[in-house]
């Protein structure tokens, strides 16, 4: 699948909770918007809606096994933005993530996750 650049994609969500948890390498990004309905979009995604269908809320699972990334580095993330691009029928999404390490401040572009059916 062709790269989309931050242009092409709508800067949908200003995340206010983070959370990695390494037991279950699980991470919870989401909006400080209330949850209508959850949906599976794949085994390793999870997409929250609010009630006007507007994604408001991911969870990523297995994440250190799926993109190849330390648990101690999940366990540092400070800041996360998520891009998307939605259309009846698919949804596209590309998270940055702004990991804290003991010498600096990296940002950590996570590929795209393959495209998934738009839920109804």
């Amino acid at each position: 699948m062709k790269s989309i650049s931050n242009k092409v994609m709508k800067k949908g969500l200003v995340v206010t909770y983070i959370n990695y948890d390494s037991d279950l390498d699980i991470l919870e990004l989401y909006t400080n918007e209330k949850v209508h309905h959850s949906v599976n979009l794949s085994d390793f995604v999870i997409a929250s809606f609010n009630s006007k269908k507007k994604l408001v809320g991911l969870e990523l699972m297995d994440l250190s096994t799926q993109y190849q990334m330390s648990k101690k580095a999940l366990e540092n993330i400070k800041n996360a933005e998520i891009y998307f691009k939605a259309t009846d029928r698919i949804i596209l999404i590309r998270i940055n993530l702004q990991i804290i390490n003991q010498k600096n401040q990296e940002v950590v572009l996570m590929p795209m996750l393959e495209p998934m059916a738009m839920p109804a």
